[in-house]
């Protein structure tokens, strides 16, 4: 893989618009509804070249994509997980490209109060 790929931070959200960019990104979510996403401008990438994104909650690994690049050398990515419910905690996702890691995001689920949502 060429040395130089770059990874924007990683934005959790759960909608992306008609660019993969993440809608209203968030660090902490109150009740998401079975899919987030996150969100990611890239550079310098190679087509075909695996990359890796890992979704944990405490530290066991929930969602797991592992794909050959297919999105060109520049643009906006993304990474999804859908979890029914998302239980309340702290969250971390983490991209690499070919086996170098190069970002990671944390986002917490709330608790919710009895009697809401």
């Amino acid at each position: 893989p060429n040395p130089e790929a770059q990874f924007s931070p990683i934005l959790v959200a759960d909608r992306l618009d008609g660019f993969n960019q993440a809608i209203n990104p968030q660090e902490d979510f109150s009740s998401p509804d079975g899919r987030l996403f996150g969100a990611f401008s890239y550079n310098n990438l190679q087509d075909g070249v695996r990359w890796t994104a890992i979704w944990y909650f405490n530290q066991q690994v929930i969602c797991l994509e592992t794909l050959a690049w297919d999105g060109g050398t520049g643009g906006y990515g993304y990474t999804e997980c859908e979890q029914d419910p998302w239980l309340p905690g702290r969250y971390e996702i983490q991209l690499f490209f070919a086996d170098e890691w190069k970002g990671s995001a944390n986002f917490e689920v709330l608790k919710q109060e009895e009697g809401t949502g």
